[in-house]
């Protein structure tokens, strides 16, 4: 009856995108007005808004005459990782931030970029404060512009570029990079990234002289010298 009668009816949703998301139809369809049509389409941003909240994907709809439509699904696309709080966070390049887990160990390439937050910095995620609505993906609250001019100013660096992860950390108002290789400890000046091709060039010199294996302190927030400090 309903099909010669509810003529404005969805009639058919189909799923473009891996059968690893047919839970996202499934969820779709939950929330979708299916007996009037025209309603579906009108609040398919709310929709779309309510399930990326639950699952690390961005969707899109497309428009089948009559009646009909088909939802794509694709993942996001781990641009860099976050440590914080004991706690590996993915995140992509649209501002979003979900928990690494076991299942991602295989489709992540091991040269995406890892920062450590460090001391003096606030959240760098949105965590819901209500535990009845807590979400697997969260906003992201760090400053992505500024941690990409990080990663684009150490890949120019023969040395820095070979160290994997970062710290970002800010001391009162002035952001600082620390770097980490074998015993050395490196604090870099998160206000003057442009420098740090230069300051890459003068810590190789300096460690060919010193070695690594000294437990050791360069401190490079300095326009014009590297102080060292023996470490114990």
């Amino acid at each position: 009856m309903e099909e010669y009668y509810q003529f404005l009816r969805l009639q058919h949703l189909s799923l473009e995108g891996s059968s690893l998301y047919l839970g996202v139809m499934d969820d779709f369809l939950r929330k979708a007005n299916f007996r009037f049509f025209p309603g579906t389409i009108f609040s398919f941003f709310e929709i779309k808004k309510e399930i990326e909240k639950d699952y690390p994907i961005n969707i899109s709809y497309r428009y089948v005459p009559w009646r009909s439509c088909s939802l794509r699904v694709e993942p996001l696309e781990v641009f860099l990782q976050i440590y914080w709080d004991h706690v590996l966070w993915n995140v992509s390049r649209e501002g979003r931030a979900w928990e690494f887990s076991q299942e991602d160990t295989d489709r992540l390439l091991s040269s995406i970029p890892r920062i450590i937050w460090g001391e003096g910095l606030n959240s760098p995620v949105a965590l819901s404060q209500s535990s009845s609505e807590k979400r697997r993906v969260c906003n992201v609250l760090a400053p992505l512009d500024r941690i990409e001019g990080y990663i684009h100013a150490l890949s120019e660096g023969d040395f820095f570029r070979k160290i994997p992860a970062f710290t970002v950390q800010k001391k009162g108002i002035r952001f600082q990079v620390l770097l980490e290789f074998e015993a050395i400890t490196i604090i870099l000046d998160g206000e003057k990234p442009e420098y740090w091709p230069q300051i890459d060039r003068a810590v190789k010199a300096l460690l060919q002289k010193l070695g690594t294996s000294q437990k050791m302190c360069l401190d490079a927030t300095y326009p014009d010298k590297i102080i060292v400090q023996e470490l114990y």
